[in-house]
């Protein structure tokens, strides 16, 4: 049995803005992952068991595609469509690329428990769906024998259209590249990159940057489920709206965000380099004065990217010593992170200030260096 993993992700710094092309956003891998374990099975099909969502589906693969045995319903469509895709596509490629026959097979994920809020009840926000694509691409790598570590880039430009298909075309490819490298500086490749034959939109140089660059080490991150899971493509829809109606308006906000951003990841990069209470000031001014813009953005659009609530939650945050907080991601719910002094009890009194208000604390979530990876034959 091959057994590969990939991270959660955290997009501390970049949410709207990263989508367009050009623009820096900074993300965190976390310490949670999505694993596949892969290994033969007797018979010419191929076996997939996605544990968190209680769902086995037997399949053949003919002419690059997987065909379920039985009828699957609209929900169980919903759970397989991302495992589904990221197996045609690793598969199609290693057949054409590699020459593998491709027998017997049985695949099974299993996500670490912090990717759901309440065991599986509502989504938190850490993309297992992008970490799931990943480790189930790696996991065919590694069991034809191409290891990860050598293979990295190939396998980051699989699940990237894999995900991109599954997804029906939308996103900025972030939290694909975290789940594939670790925390990195990332900027978004040109969707038409991703259209076209297999094997040519493999071999392209792609034109996404890509970064890696570690949390610096005297910093630590709290995190908490808020309870309310986000609806990300309708606030996605409402910012399209606004920037379909007030393009110039758009397009300056956007621009000021940007600007801020990468005032913070550059201070950021100088951190996690040389520590300093000078260029941490200079960072977390930065980083509010970016968050704070995206709430606007989020007024004006009609997106609740915040709410009153989780003003008064970053708030009570930095009132209980962390330097600054905020909503990753999208924003609207999900989880809340603030980044805190490591050698102190600040994390321990956010959490706890937090739990009062009646959120989930995730005391054991941390930062990862660490992007896909193998865990040996067992």
């Amino acid at each position: 049995m091959f057994h590969v993993s990939a991270p959660g992700k955290i997009l501390l710094i970049g949410g709207y803005s990263i989508l367009e092309k050009g623009n820096l956003g900074y993300t965190l891998a976390v310490n949670q992952r999505v694993h596949s374990f892969l290994s033969p099975y007797l018979e010419d099909s191929i076996i997939f068991e996605l544990e968190d969502f209680n769902l086995k589906v037997k399949a053949e693969f003919m002419d690059g595609k997987l065909f379920p045995s039985r009828p699957l319903s609209q929900e169980e469509e919903k759970y397989f469509n991302f495992a589904k895709t990221a197996s045609e596509l690793a598969l199609r490629y290693l057949e054409e690329k590699e020459g593998i026959e491709v027998k017997g097979l049985k695949i099974k994920t299993k996500n670490d428990e912090g990717f759901t809020y309440q065991y599986g009840k509502s989504k938190s926000g850490f993309g297992s769906s992008s970490a799931s694509v990943v480790s189930i691409v790696g996991s065919f790598f590694e069991f034809y024998q191409l290891p990860v570590e050598e293979h990295r880039d190939t396998i980051h430009k699989l699940s990237q259209l894999a995900h991109y298909l599954a997804q029906r075309k939308v996103g900025s490819g972030f939290d694909v590249a975290t789940a594939t490298y670790g925390p990195i500086v990332y900027s978004r490749y040109s969707p038409s990159l991703l259209e076209g034959e297999l094997s040519k939109v493999i071999s392209e140089e792609w034109d996404c940057f890509i970064k890696e660059v570690s949390f610096p080490k005297e910093l630590d991150i709290v995190c908490a489920f808020t309870g309310d899971p986000a609806d990300t493509r309708e606030m996605v829809r409402k910012i399209n709206k606004l920037k379909e109606k007030r393009k110039e308006d758009y397009s300056e906000l956007i621009r000021e965000i940007d600007g801020y951003n990468r005032k913070a990841i550059l201070t950021l990069e100088s951190l996690e380099k040389k520590f300093s209470e000078n260029r941490l000031e200079e960072f977390v001014e930065n980083f509010n004065l970016g968050w704070e813009l995206t709430k606007e953005l989020g007024n004006i659009s009609g997106a609740k990217i915040s709410t009153p609530r989780y003003d008064k939650l970053c708030r009570l945050a930095i009132e209980e010593g962390a330097y600054c907080a905020k909503l990753p991601g999208a924003g609207g719910g999900d989880s809340i992170i603030a980044i805190t002094p490591k050698e102190s009890d600040a994390k321990e009194r956010v959490l706890k200030a937090w739990e009062k208000e009646g959120l989930l604390p995730l005391p054991s979530l941390k930062v990862s260096n660490q992007g896909l990876m193998n865990h040996d034959e067992t």
